[in-house]
């Protein structure tokens, strides 16, 4: 059930590490079938769904060999908001750091850093997660989620939904 596009009319960026919660986050919300789609023909799966009047559009970054360059012409260029879905598990919080100050280096978006998987032993909460990214500008913000669950996706996208111009 895929096609290929030219290149894909999104508004909010969902993005973050491989295994971070991005499709349960698409699966959260889902009322019909995630799509699914070839990015750009150059075979990285990516996916994307409509929620009220926001379509988000999700992909991977890799920690090993982060190419951002291509994120930055082809989506984060293009839409208004970034989402930011981090694990907030100790282990895998070093490898988004780096991403996030990559992501912050490319563009002055507004961010929402997802705290994922709260539900976690050993988990972050927000608030360290915020001081271990030394967040203090003013367009990103932190909220707590566990996609599983569903706890705090519909109040991150109700955030993004109030702030995007």
């Amino acid at each position: 059930m895929g096609c290929a596009i030219s290149k894909p009319k999104n508004e909010i960026a969902l993005i973050g590490l491989p295994m971070a919660g991005k499709k349960t986050f698409l699966k959260t919300i889902a009322t019909s079938t995630i799509s699914f789609f070839d990015h750009h023909s150059n075979g990285e799966l990516v996916y994307g769904l409509q929620y009220r009047n926001l379509e988000l559009v999700s992909f991977d970054i890799s920690a090993t060999n982060p190419d951002l360059s291509k994120w930055r012409q082809f989506f984060i260029s293009d839409c208004k908001s970034i989402i930011f879905v981090v694990e907030s598990h100790r282990a895998s919080i070093e490898s988004a750091k780096m991403i996030y100050d990559m992501i912050r280096s490319l563009t002055s978006l507004p961010i929402v850093i997802a705290a994922n998987k709260q539900d976690l032993p050993d988990a972050m909460i927000a608030p360290e997660i915020g001081e271990y990214f030394s967040i203090r500008e003013h367009n990103t913000t932190i909220q707590p989620s566990c996609t599983s669950t569903g706890d705090g996706v519909i109040e991150i996208l109700e955030y993004i939904r109030k702030h995007i111009k």
